[in-house]
């Protein structure tokens, strides 16, 4: 949750985080892994009524995002 940050700013912030994980490893029983992923962006507006559809706007980014080809940044208002 980002307080007082406007829907681009949070999806700005969210495309930086992708890329910073992106170029992250993970060395686990001496392999060395990469990951990726994917992330939804949804900003609390007077039209979202309660929490669970704000969730369900931020799930419905995530899952355009992935559907895009993963490893992406989806925010709820690009429908």
């Amino acid at each position: 949750m980002l307080v007082n940050t406007r829907a681009d700013a949070a999806v700005y912030f969210a495309e930086r985080l992708r890329k910073e994980i992106e170029k992250a490893t993970v060395t686990m029983d001496g392999r060395v892994l990469q990951v990726t992923v994917s992330l939804g962006v949804a900003a609390l507006t007077p039209a979202i009524a309660n929490h669970q559809e704000w969730i369900e706007q931020a799930d419905l980014a995530l899952y355009r995002a992935k559907n895009a080809g993963r490893n992406r940044v989806s925010g709820a208002e690009e429908s």
